[in-house]
């Protein structure tokens, strides 16, 4: 959910941030100063909005990626190893602890 909402948000916040950077820009080169003003505090805002939420979201995000090792590009392997691994029986299909030597259902090897 975290990681999805993140995906959203990104863009939205670096738009802000350019946007901003935009209307500033233009606001102190405005010869009217009410126009002017007005611009540099639209750009003044929406930079410092993009900007806050962007490096705030970043840190969570990258916070998360620590606790959550599906955030990562390494999945969830990253994190550690899974505490009672299992697999299938290739006989019977039976789920069996991956450090079985025999299927407990039909006796088979597990080599």
């Amino acid at each position: 959910m975290l990681y999805w909402s993140y995906r959203r948000a990104r863009p939205i916040w670096l738009a802000s941030l350019g946007l901003g950077a935009l209307l500033f820009f233009v606001g102190r080169t405005e010869s009217n100063p009410a126009m002017g003003f007005a611009l540099l505090l639209v750009g003044g805002i929406l930079v410092l909005t993009g900007f806050v939420g962007f490096v705030a979201f970043e840190a969570v995000i990258w916070r998360a990626r620590v606790a959550f090792g599906a955030l990562s590009a390494a999945g969830p392997a990253a994190v550690g190893p899974v505490m009672n691994p299992v697999r299938s029986c290739w006989h019977c299909g039976q789920t069996i602890p991956a450090g079985s030597i025999s299927c407990p259902s039909c006796g088979v090897k597990l080599g």
